[in-house]
């Protein structure tokens, strides 16, 4: 019913509010603000729409998570090499539990007029560019959970390439749960923006690092210009 998913809303909301980046930036707030105010007009989720028909979201709802802490102090001298891509040179992001790891400066280095950072590092370096990409995508169609990313924006993934850059290496997100027996809510928030006649590859790997469950509410926007070309693969 709209009251059980209004109450996971704000069950949720309210466990992972506090320790959220880029509190000084107005367009942020604003966008995170909206997000929380509009669940109200948000239909309730169900079968009867066309795009829920075959899945429902009722066992999600009798759950509840805990918001995946932002200290990533612990793992970071982790051993990520048995999970990624044997073989693969690719530009890399890893992600444990949602907050991106800091890695050797070579993962990330991609040629002039492109930028592979996290989010959350970008509010930081990137902040107009990122306020004009979240302003354009800010009428669209929303749901109880992208609702819920956008109401709790916390790290992610930042893909710009400039015009005519085209990239030879793929580029591989690591995306690692290590829930250490509890059930996290993830939630990456991902923005990809190639510019006209740029062109990419981009795999989105998920894996369990341990059998703990969770809940991972990815929610990534792509932004294509004409003639830019991305090949996208999630495993």
């Amino acid at each position: 019913t709209a009251a059980q998913q209004n109450d996971w809303f704000l069950h949720h909301l309210s466990q992972s509010a506090g320790d959220l980046p880029g509190r000084g930036l107005v367009w942020l707030n604003t966008h995170r603000k909206r997000a929380r105010q509009s669940l109200p007009q948000l239909p309730a989720l169900n079968r009867e729409q066309e795009a829920w028909r075959y899945t429902s979201i009722e066992g999600l709802l009798q759950q509840r998570f805990i918001p995946a802490s932002t200290d990533i102090g612990a793992f970071k001298t982790l051993d990520i090499n048995p999970w990624l891509l044997s073989g693969l040179d690719a530009y890399r992001l890893v992600f444990v539990n949602g907050r991106c790891l800091p890695l050797p400066a070579g993962f990330t280095d991609l040629p002039d007029d492109a930028v592979l950072s996290s989010l959350r590092n970008a509010l930081s370096t990137h902040p107009e560019q990122l306020s004009n990409w979240f302003e354009q995508n800010g009428s669209r169609a929303e749901n109880l959970f992208t609702t819920l990313n956008s109401a709790l924006i916390n790290d992610g993934m930042l893909l710009h390439i400039g015009k005519d850059v085209v990239l030879e290496k793929p580029i591989e997100i690591l995306y690692l749960n290590l829930g250490r027996n509890h059930s996290l809510l993830v939630q990456p928030r991902n923005l990809v923006v190639l510019e006209s006649g740029a062109g990419a590859t981009l795999i989105e790997r998920y894996v369990g690092g341990d059998p703990s469950s969770g809940f991972h509410n990815h929610l990534t926007e792509i932004q294509l210009s004409g003639g830019a070309s991305l090949e996208h693969y999630r495993l």
